[in-house]
């Protein structure tokens, strides 16, 4: 969405905050954010770059009877350098509390109706007719932004949700959602997908107790499972946590909607995860292990595993303003292998000033027979005036098989008020 887009999206805005006005004497809470985040580099044609971004947001909560309250979120972009104008209106809703069992929103929003999070211009409603259970109806065109999509045509999304909500240490949803990807197309099993799912997870008893959670998606469409999931979080005591999670995923491939794992794989995928944290030494140093594995399908009964390890120990000292992470990293799979390490740090030099460095060193192999060394270091430094200022500058430089040096320097100014 263009430039134009984002100035009629915050018109809107606008309009509803005005329409509003004589709603409420005062309004609750105000919120206003502004980020500019401008950096110079060199793009891989060695053409310098000198882009800028401005991330601006606003809100007002609780206003009037209805309890109203508007969001507003959006970008804008400029290459100084090259003279090239972008820009993206995240969200502009308006939420409304008629009843306290009712609630509506209408607009551009992020919606999480169980499936997956989509970025939506159009409405919802939410009735809660227990305390502990909630249903929503949603409808609107999904919209993606930014550069790169390769979907021209966002269809129509609709669908419902119910929850339950913390009932005998139990919550779950059954959900269901239609899309249709081109309004023109007449073939469902290729332009359509409708979903149903559902999700649910239990505590056996207090804090300590095992949690156990799943999931199920299926296409209905595609009479395919898209994904199912099976974990457990438990720890028995204060000091440890464990997480043990199995996975499976697929997808309709007569869809004419393209898909990153419809291109790369011609089967479903596995995934196995466990994960551990050792509280070493309370509140200093903390052990934090993981290990993943996958099984996918890349042809007629070809198979390709891969592995990802991953060790890190998270230091904090108070007294120093310190914290450290060093890690190190094992990562398997069809494209070849890589080993690293990784640090990150943040110090709080005084109480105004703080930087923060992160170091990445990895050697991998390819399947393609490329062997090589990769290094990158990001690091940033500032001070956070008062009144809700914060004034950053960093730099980062990058070296691999592709380029002997990349470096780039940034700049960024943060304001956020709160009232």
């Amino acid at each position: 969405m263009k430039r134009k887009g984002v100035g009629v999206g915050l018109g809107c805005v606008c309009g509803l905050l005005a329409a509003l006005l004589p709603m409420g004497a005062r309004a609750v809470s105000w919120r206003a954010d502004a980020d500019l985040v401008g950096q110079w580099r060199r793009n891989t044609s060695i053409q310098r770059e000198l882009p800028a971004n401005l991330y601006l947001g606003a809100g007002v909560a609780d206003w009037g009877k209805w309890h109203a309250r508007v969001q507003a979120d959006g970008r804008v972009f400029r290459d100084l350098q090259r003279s090239v104008n972008e820009g993206d209106l995240y969200q502009g809703v308006l939420h409304l509390e008629p009843a306290k069992a009712w609630q509506f929103d209408l607009g551009r929003q992020f919606l999480n109706p169980g499936f997956s999070t989509e970025l939506v211009d159009g409405a919802r409603t939410t009735l809660l007719p227990w305390s502990r259970v909630d249903l929503s109806v949603y409808a609107g065109v999904p919209r993606t932004i930014e550069r790169g999509d390769f979907n021209r045509d966002d269809g129509l999304l609709t669908g419902m949700v119910v929850r339950l909500h913390d009932w005998h240490r139990t919550a779950a949803s059954l959900q269901a959602q239609w899309r249709k990807f081109d309004l023109q197309g007449a073939d469902w099993q290729q332009n359509d997908t409708v979903r149903v799912g559902a999700s649910a997870s239990h505590q056996f008893g207090g804090k300590t107790a095992p949690l156990a959670y799943g999931l199920f998606e299926y296409d209905i469409a595609g009479k395919v499972i898209e994904a199912g999931t099976l974990g457990f979080d438990w720890s028995p005591t204060r000091r440890v946590a464990l997480n043990l999670e199995g996975n499976y995923f697929n997808v309709n491939r007569a869809a004419d909607r393209p898909s990153i794992m419809a291109l790369f794989t011609s089967g479903p995928i596995w995934t196995g995860r466990i994960a551990t944290t050792l509280d070493a030494v309370p509140d200093v140093v903390t052990l934090r292990t993981q290990y993943a594995y996958q099984r996918l399908t890349v042809g007629a009964g070809a198979h390709r595993t891969g592995h990802l390890l991953e060790v890190g120990i998270p230091i904090r000292v108070d007294r120093a303003h310190l914290e450290l992470e060093p890690a190190y990293y094992f990562s398997k799979s069809y494209g070849g292998r890589v080993h690293g390490v990784r640090v990150l740090a943040h110090e709080r030099i005084a109480k105004p000033l703080w930087a923060e460095v992160g170091l990445d060193y990895s050697s991998y192999q390819k399947i393609t027979n490329e062997s090589d060394l990769a290094f990158s270091t990001v690091f940033w430094t500032g001070y956070d005036l008062p009144h809700g200022w914060r004034v950053a500058v960093g730099g980062e430089y990058n070296k691999n098989n592709l380029f002997d040096r990349d470096l780039r320097g940034s700049l960024r100014v943060s304001y956020h008020y709160a009232k």
